[in-house]
Order: C-alpha cells, then sequence, then structure tokens
C-alpha cells in the first residue's frame, strides 16, 4: 500500500474520485492555497484550528498550546492550518516548521501566510498557502485554540471542504486534495489501475503503429 501511495499526485486523485468513484462531497482545496516552499508531499492529516481575539494570551501560553500538540504528530503527518482569520498575519513560519519537523511533520497546509520564507526553503520544508507577510501571528492577538479536530477549508469556487484527522493530504504544483481515509484504499487501487493504463497508451504513442481511427477507439475504449 505504502508503495503505491507514492504514485498520488493531486491530478490522479482528482481523475479517481471524480471519474471512477463519482465523489460527490468537496476535495480539492482553493487554488488560492500554492505550494511555496518544499517539494509535492503527502501524508496525514494533522489538523489545527485558530483564531485572531483580542483577548491576548500571555506569550508563555501561547507558546504552551504549540508545545503541547508535539507529541501527539506521527511520523510523515501534514499539519492542515485553519488560522480562523482572513487578514494578513503569519500564522506559519520557520521556528514553527522546526518545531514539528522535530516530531515527524513533513508539510503543511495554511489557509493563510506563511513568513521566515527563507528559513523555510534552507529545510526544504514543504509549505502551502496563500502567500508570504512578515506580521508575526503570534504576538499579534493570533492563537491555537484546538488541534486534532475537524476543521473546514476553502475549496473551489466558495465551496468549503472538511477535513478530519487521519484523512490523506496530497498536495503538489497542482494543488491539494484529500481523501477521506476511509476511501483511501479504494482511492489508491484505482490510481494504480489508472497510471498502469496510462504507461499502456504512451508505450503505443512511442511505437507510433496505430491509425487514427485505432487511436480514437483505443482512447474510447479507456
Amino acid at each position: 500500500m505504502n508503495n503505491k501511495m507514492k504514485l498520488l499526485s493531486s491530478a490522479v486523485v482528482h481523475d479517481v474520485m471524480v471519474y471512477d468513484m463519482h465523489y460527490k462531497e468537496h476535495f480539492m482545496l482553493s487554488n488560492d492555497i500554492k505550494l511555496l516552499t518544499g517539494k509535492p508531499v503527502s501524508g496525514r492529516a494533522f489538523t489545527v484550528q485558530g483564531e485572531f481575539t483580542f483577548n491576548r494570551l500571555a506569550d508563555y501560553e501561547e507558546l504552551a498550546r504549540v508545545i503541547d500538540m508535539l507529541p501527539h504528530f506521527t511520523k510523515g503527518d501534514i499539519e492542515v492550518l485553519q488560522p480562523g482569520y482572513g487578514g494578513p498575519l503569519g500564522t506559519w513560519g520557520g521556528f514553527t516548521a522546526k518545531l514539528v519537523a522535530k516530531y515527524g511533520c513533513r508539510g503543511a497546509v495554511v489557509d493563510g501566510y506563511t513568513r521566515d520564507i527563507g528559513q523555510l526553503q534552507q529545510m526544504e520544508f514543504s509549505v502551502f498557502c496563500k502567500g508570504t507577510n512578515l506580521i508575526n501571528g503570534f504576538g499579534s492577538g493570533w492563537q491555537i485554540v484546538d488541534f486534532q479536530s475537524p476543521i473546514d477549508m476553502p475549496g473551489l469556487l466558495g465551496t468549503t471542504v472538511s477535513v478530519r484527522p487521519g484523512d490523506f493530504i496530497v498536495g503538489d504544483e497542482d494543488g491539494v486534495v484529500v481523501v477521506p481515509t476511509e476511501l483511501l484504499e479504494e482511492v489508491v487501487d484505482h490510481a494504480h489501475k489508472r497510471l498502469a493504463r496510462e504507461d499502456e497508451l504512451g508505450a503505443l504513442l512511442d511505437e507510433d503503429t496505430l491509425s487514427l481511427a485505432e487511436w480514437k477507439k483505443t482512447i474510447f475504449d479507456w
């Protein structure tokens, strides 16, 4: 199963869930959330909810909430952060990445902005977000209020995508998709078959032995 998961891309997952499985729920995140640093990643979702409030926590309490999360990470997790705030704050950054990476986190998907992009690039830590902003979320009234509970992330065309702890995240240059954990095995099996078929068609194309009529039939039968 793990080797097959490595074949997954956001585009392949889209084709499988839409065309092979006829999945009707929203699972594609907004195109505003793009790969900013690092490489494509996939893994289990570690969900985090934040909020902006003028009733600030003390500095030690803000840091404590980050520290409290760390033992709950497992190797290969992808943090999915819903800041709960649409304004310009850097709710992700280099030090946060170092902390969670030490406990096994491989990347972050943020409905917001990051800072410390130079550090993140040096770490080759994968961050999907809306862009950069140098304002520190911690210390500006933003704080973490919950983790490992279901969260809502923005989907395409104003839709909402529900993300639960343990759902499977696939993120790359094309976008980010969320596979419900109970569907993962089926998605992987379909993806393996779809990619194998594409390899077959690619080999036929390289051979250059089919007429246009034969190509039409071959593609249609696919």
